[in-house]
């Protein structure tokens, strides 16, 4: 988990970092030191802390506006997060507006941040309740599996109520209550619920929710044990990211804390392995899905919370989001976080996609090749409409087009470019969706994958490599916040998986690896693409042209 990344808070591994050229100026400064005062260690830590801010250019901007320079255990790697609860969270992009299907990372939040109550929160000092702060991936290796900032909102711990409620009448919110929210939702125990969109406590995506574990502690953990089953349920021979875990119990009991409603009614559960005879929840990644925000304003109505915020892609458009919530004992119940544009969300999806359209009705006007394509981020393909699909010399435009259905029913259409039907279906030349007020692609064809739309709103997922002879088609599901493709079903060619150097078949089953299949004959790999074919469906283009 990125937030397990820790930063380096110890004076002597501060001191260590300091840049050879920095080292005459610290002879001098000891020098004058030792004649004005005595070089207490205290003393000495200072005077050189003071020289190493001082002379530092690496510094990083931190959401309050400051500057406070971080170093983090990793060596600069991206995505890192430790949030102290109530410290403001460092600066870092919306998540995937914009770009391919992939999170975003995230930067590292500040150091020795101020807490709610007023008192600094320093490099081994004492929260509100007087716990010290951990660093995670030690306690960890202790088997203690804290997280690192531990929020004053763990376990056992009464929730301080910041909001008095309404009482029938509406007001605004303070400066003072919107700083004291906007704090808890930028911890990593809450920052999964504005990393995405729901319209109900049913609807919120849990994967988004636990991506950083949720500042959850599952005390008791063997790490060498887990790593083990870990390893053997993937079939893997070694974890080369990082791996997170949280106790089944631990994550019902948050659900339903911060939903309302009983774990088995999430329409959208928590999709980690799960290793039963630990009762353990257990992923392995390396990015996050963190993302900071900003409230703008809010007002209470009765018991529950308005927020109103932005949310800024890659071209620099904000996106205003509402936020609803109550306040529990625990900490929030959320309710619904949506986006909430001025000119309503269909005529604002319509921009979106109307920019799309324009791209690549351009690219086919001017006959890009494949290349100029995915330089420009859009499918070759499209290419091939005037390339290798080329017969009878009419218009391209006349050929090509765009179609928009909503094909996971999450109240937003996918917009799909593709070739128009002639001899046969053509695959698509990509499927985007919309999350978070701005595009999210969920697939693109290319040389080597192909996409065809099934009837039901799967997706068939075609790869051949010539060189190794290894082919697959994969039927699909449009799934999560993300949108990513998971696997339904399929079949796989793979001679280099053929233990018996006889048979190269393979049928799989939410999963694209053949280790995790079962032999099949030629005939019933053969038989899968028929089947697939008659799946395949028949777009009803709007043409460009």
């Amino acid at each position: 988990m990125e937030h397990k990344r820790t930063i380096i808070k110890t004076t002597l591994k501060t001191i260590s970092k300091i840049p050879l050229k920095t080292t005459y100026k610290l002879i001098t400064l000891l020098t004058v030191l030792s004649l004005t005062m005595s070089l207490t260690g205290c003393g000495v830590i200072k005077a050189l802390m003071t020289v190493r801010d001082n002379d530092s250019n690496t510094k990083e901007e931190t959401a309050n506006g400051g500057n406070n320079e971080t170093e983090t255990a990793n060596n600069g790697n991206s995505g890192d997060s430790t949030l102290n609860d109530g410290s403001n969270s460092s600066g870092a992009g919306a998540v995937n507006n914009g770009t391919d299907s992939s999170g975003n990372d995230a930067d590292t939040s500040k150091d020795g941040s101020e807490t709610k109550d007023g008192s600094e929160t320093k490099d081994g000092g004492e929260t509100k309740d007087d716990s010290k702060t951990k660093e995670s991936d030690s306690a960890k290796d202790t088997n203690a599996d804290s997280s690192a900032g531990k929020s004053t909102l763990d376990d056992n711990t009464e929730f301080e109520h910041k909001i008095p409620v309404s009482e029938g009448k509406d007001r605004l919110l303070s400066r003072q209550e919107l700083k004291t929210v906007e704090e808890d939702l930028n911890s990593v125990r809450f920052n999964g619920f504005t990393s995405q969109e729901f319209s109900s406590p049913e609807n919120i995506y849990w994967d988004e929710v636990f991506y950083n574990e949720a500042m959850i502690e599952t005390p008791g953990i063997d790490r060498a044990k887990i790593e083990q089953e870990y390893l053997e349920k993937m079939g893997w021979d070694e974890i080369y990211i990082d791996l997170g875990w949280i106790g089944k119990p631990q994550v019902e009991e948050f659900m339903e804390e911060t939903s309302g409603i009983p774990a088995n009614d999430a329409k959208h559960p928590l999709t980690w392995e799960y290793l039963p005879d630990d009762d353990l929840y257990v992923s392995a990644h390396g990015d996050t899905n963190y993302m900071p925000i900003t409230l703008d304003s809010g007002t209470i109505e009765d018991d529950e919370i308005h927020l109103y915020y932005t949310v800024t892609d890659y071209d620099s458009y904000e996106h205003p989001f509402e936020l609803i919530i109550k306040e529990t004992a625990t900490g929030y119940r959320f309710i619904s976080n949506l986006w909430t544009p001025p000119e309503g969300r269909d005529e604002a999806v319509r921009k979106v996609y109307e920019q799309i359209i324009t791209e690549y009705e351009n690219g086919i006007r001017d006959h890009l090749s494949g290349e100029q394509f995915m330089g420009r981020n859009m499918s070759p393909v499209a290419s091939w409409t005037y390339t290798k699909n080329a017969s009878d010399g009419r218009d391209p435009l006349e050929l090509t087009g765009y179609y928009m259905e909503d094909l996971n029913h999450d109240g937003y259409d996918e917009l799909i470019i593709g070739e128009i039907t002639q001899d046969k279906i053509m695959p698509v030349f990509e499927i985007r969706s919309i999350r978070l007020g701005s595009w999210n692609r969920v697939c693109m064809s290319n040389d080597d994958f192909q996409y065809y739309l099934a009837q039901d709103g799967c997706v068939y997922e075609y790869n051949l490599n010539e060189p190794t002879r290894y082919e697959s088609l994969i039927k699909e599901r449009i799934e999560g916040a993300y949108h990513f493709l998971e696997p339904v079903e399929g079949v796989i060619r793979s001679p280099m998986e053929d233990d018996s150097g006889t048979n190269p078949y393979f049928f799989v089953k939410d999963s694209i690896t053949p280790r995790e299949g079962d032999h099949i004959s030629k005939e019933m790999y053969k038989g899968f693409f028929g089947k697939a074919q008659k799946e395949y469906r028949d777009i009803p283009y709007t043409t460009f042209e």
